[in-house]
């Protein structure tokens, strides 16, 4: 058809059409003014977005804070955690009056979770801030105290108390006030600093209910100075105190339950076993045993060694049989106040006690003690055929193990129930201890790991935080939605110069060179907007990134250490295996050799009840004849 047109229209046509395709690619000034304002619209709800994420607005961070409280009341201690770094990231927050309390809360959450290096670090943090109320600071520094007393930093902690002391105790002293001097104190007891710290547990007012606990650690430090008449001096004030403050009819039921199945501590042993009395310590305090009771039990205790130390058997007795079952003093009563027993020649007493202590309990080092005991307790209360019967029984049957013991260490496990069994007593707890601190400290290391694996992966994440991930997406659309606009603004200010320009471009009125020219610079402060809205969502990363690196840099340094510190024990471990092997293997052996010593020494204890027997009559004879030489 276009073969039978005319040259000239055929010509004409092709330009008119191409002219016209043209001018369609233009857009009008409607829709690049409308394209340029939705473009600003999408900046300006992600830059609100951004906003609400990082706003330092009142209402905001408390209801942020509050909502961590409560995943912290939840145990939901990561989620915690996780809200509180993003509330710490935000810029300027750390002149926020909300900082301390974000990270008091976050260090609690990360001392549930495990994480004890970063939470006292975030807890320290939080005493530095001078704008907080005095009461708050206090309450803090409580928490800091009982956190840190095993191992203070001593010139910091000075360094707290100098703050606390310009800021005033209340008046009257309350709990946080207590808590502090109390725990101060015994910061500077663990510290050595025993001066500093008599001084301060003297100073614990009458009434005050840290003020039997601070008598404790008084005797403590007389002990630990070699002051032993003092000490019982300050015990017996503490003795006085507990019964004062909690007065309660004593039973049967709670005393003379007595084991002698540990050897018993030396006296000069009491400060180490007196690490601590809140459960930080390797005397940690059972949930079921009150505080009061226990620290009960710990004068008692600590009275019964001053005086057998001194020979005074019979007071010592007294104070032993009254440390309560329960706590983790009482096997040391029961073994103390046992010999106690055999010094005061309470023979078939102690015999008895031995015999209940015995039933149902298994074949042990302890048993086999106890049993030789009561053997010589028999043979010691004249009963000479039944304490033969016995040895000869009791020797039977330690060959018979020793026979077999072999056969039963072998297994898996690092340290044998038969080999523990016939080990000394403390030996045996402190393995039995170590073998479970060191599954717990594996398993805790390997979670501490993963946690922070997981922590780490994702501070490496380009996913860290929602708001910024929207954020950057938006601003990868809007840079190159800018970038065609810009071409489209090109194309307009060309179609605004070209002479034959006319009618609708693009479905409306054309933009005229004063339009293009206005459009651009809106496109520029557009693109204006969009470097800073850039560097926002990177600043707040960044801050919450080195939030993170925090808590990592605080963390890994500490699980590496105990990485360190288990390896060595799990060798030191390996060798002492061994080692325990061989020398239960020997106490096996030794016990089998006292049970015939046992039927020899027979023959002496039937003299020297004989001796005794002859003793008595002589003292007898001289009170019979007193009288008649004084006429």
């Amino acid at each position: 058809m276009l073969a039978r047109l005319p040259l000239a229209l055929l010509l004409a046509t092709l330009v008119a059409t191409t002219a016209a395709a043209h001018e369609a690619d233009v857009p009008s000034r409607d829709a690049l003014v409308e394209e340029l304002r939705s473009m600003g619209m999408v900046l300006r709800r992600a830059r609100q977005r951004l906003d609400a994420d990082v706003s330092l607005d009142r209402y905001d961070v408390v209801a942020r804070l509050n909502q961590a409280q409560v995943w912290t009341a939840t145990e939901e201690h990561p989620k915690a955690a996780l809200r509180l770094l993003q509330l710490l990231a935000r810029p300027g927050f750390e002149r926020s009056l909300a900082y301390p309390d974000a990270l008091e809360v976050l260090a609690e959450a990360e001392w549930a979770i495990g994480l004890q290096a970063a939470a006292r670090r975030h807890l320290r943090t939080a005493l530095t801030p001078p704008e907080q109320a005095a009461t708050h600071w206090r309450r803090r520094f409580a928490w800091y105290l009982s956190r840190v007393t095993q191992r203070p930093d001593l010139p910091d902690l000075r360094g707290l108390w100098v703050t606390y002391q310009r800021l005033g105790p209340a008046e009257p002293p309350d709990d946080a006030d207590r808590a502090i001097r109390y725990g101060y104190a015994k910061a500077l007891f663990h510290a050595k600093a025993m001066g500093e710290a008599r001084g301060l547990f003297q100073a614990v007012p009458e009434g005050d209910p840290y003020r039997l606990r601070a008598l404790y650690f008084l005797g403590v430090i007389d002990v630990a100075e070699g002051e032993w008449v003092k000490a019982s001096e300050t015990f017996e004030a503490a003795l006085a105190a507990h019964e004062a403050a909690a007065p309660r009819p004593r039973t049967d039921a709670d005393t003379l339950d007595f084991d002698p199945a540990d050897p018993p501590p030396r006296l000069v042993d009491l400060s180490a076993e007196a690490e601590d009395d809140e459960g930080h310590g390797p005397l940690a305090v059972d949930e079921a045993v009150d505080r009061q009771r226990r620290v009960g039990a710990l004068i008692h205790l600590a009275l019964g060694r001053l005086a057998a130390a001194r020979g005074e058997w019979d007071a010592a007795w007294q104070h032993y049989r009254k440390v309560p079952r329960g706590g983790p003093e009482f096997t040391a009563a029961l073994s103390e106040g046992s010999f106690v027993l055999a010094r005061r020649e309470a023979f078939e007493w102690c015999a008895r006690l031995i015999d209940q202590l015995l039933a149902g309990r298994g074949a042990d080092v302890s048993a086999a003690q106890l049993t030789l005991w009561k053997l010589q307790l028999t043979a010691r209360s004249e009963r000479y055929e039944d304490a033969r019967t016995g040895y000869e029984a009791f020797e039977r049957e330690v060959l018979q193990r020793l026979e077999g013991f072999d056969a039963a260490t072998v297994g898996d496990r690092l340290f044998p129930a038969e080999v523990l069994a016939w080990t000394a007593p403390g030996e045996a707890t402190r393995v039995r201890t170590l073998e479970a601190e060191l599954v717990v400290q594996r398993e805790a290391l390997i979670e501490a790991g993963e946690l922070l694996a997981e922590l780490d992966t994702l501070n490496r994440s380009k996913d860290l935080l929602p708001v910024v991930v929207f954020g950057k997406e938006t601003h990868a659309r809007l840079t190159a939605q800018t970038d065609r606009y810009a071409a489209k603004l090109v194309r307009a200010a060309e179609a605004a110069h070209r002479d034959g320009a006319r009618g609708a471009h693009g479905g409306g009125a054309p933009a005229s060179a004063q339009d293009v020219g206005r459009l651009q610079e809106s496109l520029a402060r557009l693109r204006e907007r969009l470097q800073v809205f850039q560097g926002r969502l990177g600043e707040y990363e960044q801050r919450y990134r080195a939030r993170l690196r925090e808590v990592l840099d605080a963390e890994r340094p500490v699980i590496a250490e105990l990485q360190q510190a288990l390896a060595t024990e799990e060798a030191s471990a390996r060798d002492l295996a061994g080692t325990l092997k061989g020398e239960a293997k020997a106490n096996l052996a030794r016990y089998a050799a006292e049970a015939r010593f046992g039927q020899v020494d027979i023959a002496f204890w039937r003299k020297e009840a004989v001796s005794r027997q002859i003793r008595r009559l002589h003292e007898d004879r001289a009170r019979e004849i007193a009288p008649l030489d004084e006429v």
